[in-house]
């Protein structure tokens, strides 16, 4: 290629050249430009801009104009396997980590209010009358002194009603009851939701006057929270070194029971031969209903402990979730102990053959002993 320079002159415009003949590019300070620099200047004007780089994101993750269809797909499946990763990743840390940190902050903020007050005093016993085999189902055992963060606990939620302890299951948490059987599944005693829950009171159960049996209802769960620890009381050393269930009124009773049974049952009639036997029953209509569900109870028990339940006696009922097969059901039972009644039992020992549910039987391959049994109604 020629380079054709023209002269300025010296009011701005370009002088053409006389002759016909190109005039070489000149350096009219220095002479001719050599032949190198005109190569590097051809080479410098033929060469295109070079293309910028694209970074790792328009490489991979953004579609651009320009791409194919096929550049495009990839993009596409690229940015949803990393958005399926990010969802997984946050529901796993949520669940693994920040669910049950939230669920043990908690659990210590509630014992920390429950724990900073004054202790409970004790009302003196009362002398059981002649032929009184039980206290009458409206009998409260007042105390004398009562925590002044019940009245804490109860500005926080409600919906509480009072303090369990079963130390045999790690158990010492609030008790909460509402209008059904749902709302403290899935929500915490701040009634935020957690799969935790919250344990809870049969919404049945009447408080003022206590029905006979006071149902409560608690999750297993992994970590070792709420009811987990339950099924500890199947072992008969766990119940004689811990026979006392408390539970604390946030109206100031304070109610002791001796554990009578620990027994397992199935949610589904179709696991145990058409028939589930009803613990969680809050009243009876007589003695004969209260006696035959109590022959249940005890046929039923991993433990033998001896104490004795009678027509008029109070129950309390700790439910939770155990796994040996689908739809199982523990249940921890205790009798109000009696006025001038010892907490103390002087004998436990295991079961040899509790009445289990066919399903139990089914899975360890088993016979039934009990298939035809009695059954026991509400």
């Amino acid at each position: 290629m020629v380079y054709n320079a023209k002269r300025i002159s010296g009011n701005g415009g370009a002088t053409p050249h006389s002759s016909e003949e190109e005039e070489p590019l000149m350096d009219y300070e220095h002479g001719p430009a050599s032949e190198d620099a005109l190569e590097a200047l051809d080479a410098v004007v033929r060469t295109p801009p070079a293309r910028r780089k694209k970074n790792f994101f328009e490489k991979n993750m953004i579609p651009l104009k320009g791409d194919s269809q096929k550049v495009k797909r990839r993009k596409m499946i690229f940015d949803f396997c990393l958005l399926v990763i990010f969802v997984c990743t946050v529901v796993l840390a949520w669940t693994v980590v920040i669910e049950p940190w939230r669920a043990d902050m908690l659990r210590q903020k509630l014992e920390g209010v429950y724990e900073a007050t004054e202790a409970v005093t004790q009302a003196p016993t009362e002398p059981t009358q002649q032929g009184q085999t039980a206290p009458p189902p409206t009998t409260k055992i007042i105390v004398d002194t009562t925590r002044k963060t019940h009245k804490q606990l109860k500005e926080m939620n409600g919906d509480y009603v009072g303090w369990l302890k079963a130390p045999g299951a790690s158990i010492n948490m609030p008790i909460v009851q509402t209008a059904n059987n749902d709302y403290y599944l899935k929500r915490d005693f701040e009634r935020r939701p957690s799969k935790y829950g919250n344990p809870f009171a049969d919404y049945r159960v009447s408080l003022e006057p206590m029905s006979t049996n006071l149902i409560i209802y608690g999750h297993h769960m992994r970590n070792g929270t709420i009811f987990t620890y339950l099924p500890r009381y199947q072992q008969a050393s766990v119940v004689k070194s811990n026979p006392v269930i408390t539970l604390e009124m946030a109206t100031g009773e304070v109610y002791q029971y001796k554990i009578v049974s620990v027994l397992a049952i199935n949610g589904r009639a179709a696991d145990d031969n058409g028939y589930v036997f009803a613990v969680n029953t809050p009243d009876f209509s007589g003695p004969e209903s209260f006696n035959g569900y109590v022959r249940q109870l005890k046929q039923r028990s991993y433990v033998n402990t001896g104490v004795d339940v009678e027509w008029g006696d109070k129950l309390i009922s700790l439910q939770t979730c155990v796994y040996t097969y689908d739809y199982e059901f523990l249940y921890v039972v205790g009798r109000l102990l009696r006025p001038g009644e010892s907490a103390s039992l002087s004998s436990v020992s295991a079961n040899a053959s509790p009445r289990m549910p066919q399903a139990w039987y089914d899975k360890k391959k088993q016979d039934n002993p009990y298939r035809n049994a009695e059954i026991w109604l509400p």
